[in-house]
């Protein structure tokens, strides 16, 4: 079993921002974009939501086995109950985030927008 580390390192660190921007940047672009239907060619906002949605998955999946690999103590001047509550919280989003985006992929497979992931076309027509 790895040593656990006292903080977190920079490698985790990076994984931990780059994630939380490009979900802040996925979140709006998914509010404000239109519901598209079989058939229809989806749009730039589309493209890059898409685009950013498996971005964030492919990350999610790196960012678990070094958290893994890479154990860091807890904070031993919280209160039990919110170190446990902390682990627990960080346990369940991560993989339910990985796990929403590759439902909403077959979802999207499934509507026949398998293509749409960095479609270069999408973005230099609209550019």
């Amino acid at each position: 079993m790895p040593t656990e580390q006292l903080h977190y390192g920079p490698t985790a660190k990076v994984f931990h921002w780059v994630i939380a921007a490009l979900i802040a940047i996925q979140l709006p672009l998914g509010w404000l974009m239109p519901d598209i239907h079989r058939g229809q060619t989806p749009g730039l906002a589309m493209t890059v939501h898409v685009s950013i949605g498996m971005t964030i998955l492919l990350l999610i999946v790196p960012r678990l086995l070094w958290r893994l690999t890479h154990p860091v103590a807890p904070e031993s001047n919280l209160p039990p109950w919110q170190r446990v509550s902390s682990e627990l919280v960080h346990w369940l989003l991560l993989p339910r985030r990985a796990a929403g985006n590759a439902q909403r992929l077959v979802r999207g497979i499934g509507k026949g927008l398998d293509d749409l992931l960095f479609r270069r076309g999408a973005i230099a027509a609209s550019g």
